[in-house]
């Protein structure tokens, strides 16, 4: 049950008076119209995992305690299951995962943070659980790549079933391409057993297309989840 929130007034930062003429006499517009709320600010989710996987990043002995490793869930170190989404292999690796990241977890948990939490959740178990029963020769993981691509998914997903319902058919056709194009990407994945971004023979680790495929299924899935609304009356 979704708890409704009342939305608070949103004050705005006015631009100078001076610096509202100088734009207008410049560039003909009025500077007013790029007025920034004051109430912005990341949401917390996001930022504590930017935070935590930056920190991670800077602490080599704390990545091997919190990685997926095989062995050590396996005798009874449970936590890494969900921490070794955290963890990455060099700086390349958490820049390209970060940034993705920070983009659609700001736009996600803003629009939607129930379901961003839900399809967190959900990512963050079914990708370690597929890659412990179809990848039984891979015994270390790390990444945020997997819950990247639940998230684009997932919103992906939103906003084409919005569209689609209003008629928007501009909008269905960028949204399905933007789809297609994060299925081509996979596919290529699959197919070189490579990335296109993150270069992994610097990096000195195996890609796993596995993590997102269920990635992208999580977020789908959640995406055509009902709304859950609270009964009338409380």
């Amino acid at each position: 049950m979704n708890l409704m929130t009342k939305e608070t007034p949103m004050t705005n930062i006015e631009c100078p008076r001076s610096v509202e003429e100088s734009l207008r006499k410049t560039i003909g517009i009025r500077a007013s119209a790029f007025v920034i709320p004051s109430s912005f600010v990341i949401p917390p989710i996001t930022l504590g995992v930017a935070i935590l996987s930056l920190a991670l990043m800077c602490s080599a002995n704390l990545s091997e305690i919190l990685q997926f490793d095989r062995e050590a869930v396996a005798a009874g170190q449970l936590w890494r299951v969900v921490t070794g989404h955290f963890t990455h292999w060099n700086l390349d690796h958490l820049f390209w995962d970060g940034v993705v990241f920070a983009v659609l977890g700001v736009l996600c948990e803003r629009r939607q943070r129930g379901r961003f939490m839900l399809c967190l959740t959900a990512a963050a178990v079914l990708i370690p659980a597929s890659v412990w029963l179809l990848l039984p020769e891979l015994n270390t993981y790390r990444g945020l790549s997997g819950l990247d691509t639940a998230l684009f998914t997932m919103l992906a997903g939103s906003i084409l079933a919005e569209k689609w319902a209003a008629r928007e058919w501009r909008w269905v056709t960028i949204i399905a391409g933007l789809m297609i194009g994060l299925g081509s990407k996979i596919a290529f994945e699959v197919f070189t057993q490579g990335t296109m971004f993150v270069d992994t023979v610097t990096a000195n680790f195996q890609p796993v297309p596995l993590a997102h495929v269920v990635g992208a299924l999580a977020g789908i899935v959640v995406a055509m989840l009902p709304e859950l609304r609270a009964p009338a009356g409380t």
